[in-house]
């Protein structure tokens, strides 16, 4: 379960910081 968390957590934050590199592009 801890792990499965972690991963998912890593994910959303990748997903966090490609969405905020699009907006600094635009």
């Amino acid at each position: 379960m801890g792990f499965q968390w972690v991963e998912l957590d890593a994910t959303l934050c990748f997903i966090f910081s490609a969405l905020k590199n699009v907006q600094s592009l635009n």
